[in-house]
């Protein structure tokens, strides 16, 4: 198990994402009580989906 956090947090604006091995992935937030779970295919779709900049947020 690894947890990252974001080198881009600052001012409590910041997740943590928790890789499991073989497992997939936890991704939480430190005010949410329950972690969101995805497979490794699903943070992998995410993940290139971000690289794609189709998760931009509009001007």
């Amino acid at each position: 198990m690894v947890q990252v956090r974001s080198s881009f947090c600052y001012g409590g604006e910041c997740v943590q994402v928790e890789f499991l091995q073989r497992a997939g992935v936890l991704v939480s937030h430190p005010e949410q009580p329950e972690p969101l779970y995805f497979t490794r295919g699903e943070w992998q779709a995410f993940i290139a989906g971000v690289k794609n900049g189709d998760f931009d947020l509009p001007d």
